[in-house]
């Protein structure tokens, strides 16, 4: 990783103007069928822009309270607000059109932190395998909450390379305040030493109180409601390869997975590879979240793409591959015995702790290859 923001060369110029044509010729030809099929969880985004906006019983600050099945941050409610006053179907589809738009943004943006070579092919292979995925999250599901919260988090890879570590922490902050899962990216700041990291931690500690404090003093209920809130935990989950026999969320599971997120984040900033700090997090999120919706599997995939691209250097994306075989393709394979639900817990455990591993096994950088404090 270099020290800094890597400027695109004259000569690349053309190049990149192929690879850009190329990503956004890809993601047209994806976002066709999947508009088909696409906002299964759309509904719940101007839902909750309309209780949050609205004043009958349980609306306003009170909406968390009353409905705990609305697991995403205030700064999402806040991003689905403008579309609340058009008519639903346009304004689904233009929100759709904008989540999907992203993916190709984000993989793009990487461009400026890639070094070495053939920079321009290993992104395009890399954008080849992410952008089909991402429509998954973007336009067949239709999840703003996670699309804000991993788009925030490639964000915040690009404010600390550029050291600096207060924009950093807003958008980290504003990430948690998307999706609460996003919580582990926090490890990020710890690139940084001494002052700067102290004023970044208050900086996100701020951001994230700000944005869940308004409802906790209206409605101290909220901690208790969404604490309390659990969904069933799936067949091909892998809390099932742990033993975990329970019907639904188990209630040490959020805490452990933010807890484990947050350690293997660690480990990954120790060993100078902090743009796997996502992959860490999604890694957590894996192996012990009670759901196993395809969604899950984008930000995997594009975590798993971010550290192919900015750590481990090789020409064809290996991790981002694997990835998306072992997480996404099974998924519309026949289903032989070894991919029965327990066979497909297994594949979710195995690639979580195989990115860990290769992550953590990673020579360490040199000294272009860490972010200094400023």
């Amino acid at each position: 990783m270099p020290d800094s923001l890597t400027p695109v060369a004259p000569d690349d110029e053309p190049r990149l103007r192929r690879l850009r044509l190329l990503l956004w010729a890809w993601a047209a030809v994806w976002v066709v069928p999947f508009l088909a099929v696409s906002s299964v969880s759309w509904h719940f985004f101007p839902l909750g822009s309309r209780l949050l906006l609205g004043n009958a019983p349980g609306d306003g600050l009170d909406l968390y309270a009353a409905h705990p099945q609305l697991q995403f941050g205030p700064l999402t409610l806040l991003a689905a607000t403008p579309l609340v006053d058009l008519p639903y179907r346009p304004g689904e589809r233009l929100a759709l059109l904008a989540l999907a738009a992203l993916g190709p943004v984000l993989l793009l943006s990487l461009r400026r932190l890639m070094t070495g070579a053939h920079r321009e092919r290993r992104l395009l292979l890399a954008g080849l395998v992410v952008i089909p995925v991402w429509d998954e999250v973007a336009v067949h599901f239709g999840h703003l909450d996670d699309v804000l919260a991993l788009g925030l988090g490639v964000a915040a890879l690009h404010a600390v390379a550029a050291r600096r570590p207060l924009l950093a922490a807003v958008l980290l902050a504003a990430a948690a305040d998307a999706k609460p899962w996003a919580l582990g990216f926090v490890v990020l700041l710890l690139v940084f030493r001494g002052r700067p990291l102290l004023q970044a931690i208050g900086v996100y500690a701020a951001g994230v109180v700000a944005a869940w404090l308004p409802f906790l003093l209206d409605a101290p209920a909220t901690v208790t409601r969404l604490g309390h809130f659990t969904i069933p935990v799936a067949p091909s989950s892998a809390l099932h390869v742990f033993g975990v026999a329970a019907i639904r969320t188990p209630p040490w599971d959020r805490p452990a997975q933010l807890l484990l997120g947050l350690g293997l984040g660690v480990l990954a900033v120790r060993r100078g590879h902090w743009p796997a700090v996502l992959l860490m997090v999604v890694a957590a999120r894996l192996v012990l979240d009670p759901a196993t919706y395809p969604y899950y599997t984008s930000g995997a995939v594009l975590a798993a793409a971010v550290a192919d691209l900015l750590l481990t250097g090789t020409t064809v994306p290996v991790l981002t591959l694997v990835s998306a075989v072992t997480l996404y393709a099974v998924r519309f394979a026949p289903m032989p015995e070894v991919l029965t639900q327990p066979g497909l817990a297994w594949l979710r455990v195995t690639f979580a702790a195989s990115a860990v591993a290769t992550i953590l096994l990673l020579r360490r950088p040199g000294r272009g290859g860490r972010v200094r404090d400023p």
